[in-house]
């Protein structure tokens, strides 16, 4: 018992340490995206709102009392799996059919999706699309196209934006604060 006492305060002081270094790492994060973002340049740049220079859509979700849409090739993306990194697979797909009976867009690599909601840090949470795929009602997807910026970009710009685009959107209607389709259309990027 002594033994075993020994060795799990060992893990605890290692996983308190990992803590450590994890919430060090994203405070480092935060300081470059606002070094980068909030510098005299950058400020100085043209403000161009997103719905300006890009095409956006959200997806659906298929009826879950047809299991038949379930299950296929193509990936179907969520919000719970947007961790602002590259998303190369998803936890569900779906069918050919699904994406006819639930008119869901068949989105390419390099659309940049935002978290109009869910629970907890989910809100705000961005993903970049390494393969093909389609994605629910609560991902805004923002295509890319010649006039985008790297998508890479516009990912750290709502990186750096995460706590105001939530704060604004904290006490508008409803039981679960979200963003929407038109206030994320209508955001400035520089």
């Amino acid at each position: 018992a002594a033994l075993l006492n020994e060795q799990m305060a060992a893990v605890e002081r290692a996983r308190e340490a990992v803590r450590e270094q994890f919430e060090l790492s994203a405070a480092l994060r935060e300081s470059f995206l606002r070094q980068i973002f909030e510098s005299s340049n950058v400020t100085r740049w043209p403000q161009v709102r997103i719905s300006d220079f890009a095409k956006t859509c959200s997806g659906a979700t298929p009826p879950r009392d047809m299991p038949e849409l379930y299950g296929g090739e193509i990936p179907w993306v969520k919000t719970g799996e947007l961790h602002d990194s590259f998303i190369i697979k998803s936890a569900e797909n779906v069918t050919q059919a699904a994406l006819e009976v639930a008119s869901l867009p068949l989105l390419p690599p390099s659309t940049l999706l935002v978290a109009m909601y869910g629970q907890g840090k989910t809100r705000g949470r961005t993903g970049i699309l390494g393969m093909t795929a389609t994605t629910n009602q609560a991902c805004f997807a923002i295509l890319p196209n010649e006039k985008v910026l790297d998508s890479k970009y516009l990912q750290f710009w709502f990186m750096h934006n995460y706590r105001r685009l939530r704060e604004e959107t904290e006490f508008r209607g409803g039981n679960q604060p979200n963003l929407n389709g038109i206030f994320l259309r209508q955001q400035q990027v520089p």
